[in-house]
């Protein structure tokens, strides 16, 4: 009996009209040979022959379009999983290169999807392509030099983009590493600044001037994180020389530790600042250094000129702006009532030529703005005190974003009327008139402001809706 099986079956494949039907035995079909065997009709063989080729045809696309539906499928659901539960993977040894630290839910979910569309885009494009190979087999097309010119074709693309690559392979392992995202203030060498975007091929970030760069991912080979995890807050005293640098670190030591135990500076300052001792000498003066680790972009001091000028340029900010409205309202009418007590002379004249210039800019002969900037920096300079004249370029810089946009609420420039009230009370040597012109300034300043961030809430609100 177990004879007479492979005997019946090479009858059968020998068959003359079976041959006739399908091709010699090897070429045979198996959609062919199964229909002569079961009706031994050559006529039915010859139909299931010509349908053999399409019918395997739509069993290779269908089958890799079901692949691509369920590999697809189950990358979602990584990403899901990715965009929730990173805290989980990092606590394993295989991928705990993914523990960056705390991570906002945007910048997960961002950078879960961008991994998951590649591993959707690699997979999608392998299963097509062995799909495709397949296809042009049952077509009975020779595939070996379609592969050889398609090897030639990839080492040419590969010489011609090899850019492109690096930068796509750069990209990739720079998201899934955390190496920054959206929001992180980061040095690249080329340029430092915030991130406002991430690609595979690119990165865009802004600097401290506003200049948006698009950096090459394979170009940036080096990147220094300033927002990531914890940043170190560095402030250098200056002591006089002839002062007792041990008595004078105490001093600092002492307003450090009163810093530390403050419940307003709790959330910012994560461990106890360190007195450095003295690290440098200069002319006159010994420089002693303290250090502290604080949150992310809170190391940045807001009287640094060009953080402040940053911050306000970067995301404009009514909150902001209130806040320097409001130091202003502490400073500035102080600063004109010691104006009147001790300016000299050629300080009026400085004062009363920004004056002229704002004069002069309302009958269009000259900028506003600077006339402006120029008329309260010369009231600060006039108060004689050191620490006054130091926040000259603070003032104007912020000045800037401030004047800028209370003319634009107000719909013209500064009043002259009350900006010579002030000048006319700091001649007169009357410092409360000089300090209650400048308050009366300073407080429409506040309450156009107020205005225009109810204004700007509104149209939120409005487009929200």
């Amino acid at each position: 009996m177990m004879v007479a099986i492979p005997a019946l079956v090479l009858a059968v494949a020998t068959d003359p009209e079976l041959v006739n039907a399908c091709g010699p035995k090897g070429q045979q079909s198996w959609l062919c040979s199964t229909v002569y065997r079961i009706t031994g009709d050559t006529h039915a063989a010859d139909v299931a022959d010509a349908l053999s080729k399409p019918i395997r045809i739509v069993v290779v696309l269908l089958a890799a379009w079901i692949l691509v539906r369920i590999t697809r499928v189950l990358t979602r659901r990584l990403v899901r999983h990715m965009s929730g539960g990173v805290e989980k993977l990092a606590s394993m040894k295989a991928v705990s290169f993914v523990d960056t630290g705390p991570m906002p839910q945007a910048r997960r979910t961002q950078r879960a999807e961008t991994i998951g569309a590649v591993v959707r885009s690699v997979v999608s494009i392998t299963i097509w392509a062995i799909a495709v190979l397949t296809v042009l087999e049952i077509l009975g097309i020779n595939l070996g030099p379609l592969i050889a010119a398609a090897g030639i074709a990839g080492v040419a693309l590969g010489f011609g983009a090899q850019s492109l690559v690096k930068d796509f392979l750069s990209g990739m392992f720079m998201l899934m590493e955390d190496q920054f995202g959206i929001g992180d203030v980061i040095d690249t060498g080329v340029a430092t600044g915030t991130v406002e975007g991430v690609s595979l091929r690119t990165t865009r970030l802004r600097d401290i001037d506003g200049v948006v760069w698009h950096i090459p991912n394979g170009t940036i080979l080096r990147v220094g994180n300033k927002s990531q995890q914890w940043a170190r807050a560095v402030v250098d005293v200056p002591v006089a020389f002839q002062a007792d640098t041990g008595a004078a670190t105490d001093v600092i030591r002492t307003v450090t530790d009163a810093v530390w135990h403050d419940p307003d500076y709790a959330s910012v300052i994560l461990a106890e600042p360190s007195v450095l001792g003295v690290e440098s000498l200069a002319p006159g003066r010994v420089v002693i250094r303290v250090v502290a680790r604080t949150q992310p972009q809170e190391q940045w001091s807001l009287l640094d000129p060009d953080v402040l000028r940053w911050m306000l340029e970067r995301k404009f900010s009514y909150e902001l702006l209130r806040h320097f409205t409001e130091m202003r309202l502490g400073l500035e009418p102080a600063a004109a009532a010691l104006a009147a007590k001790n300016a000299s002379p050629e300080a009026l004249r400085t004062i009363e030529l920004g004056l002229e210039r704002m004069a002069a800019a309302e009958r269009g002969d000259g900028d506003h703005l600077a006339a402006d900037i120029s008329f309260h920096v010369a009231i600060l300079k006039a108060t004689g005190n050191p620490f006054y004249m130091q926040l000259d370029e603070l003032i104007a810089t912020a000045l800037k974003i401030s004047i800028r946009m209370t003319n634009r609420i107000k719909g013209h420039t500064a009043s002259i009327p009350a900006h010579r009230h002030v000048f006319d009370a700091i001649r007169a040597g009357d410092s409360a008139r000089a300090g209650a012109a400048m308050n009366s300034i300073l407080t429409e300043v506040m309450a156009l402001v107020a205005a225009g961030d109810k204004n700007g809430t509104r149209r939120a609100k409005r487009a929200r809706a």
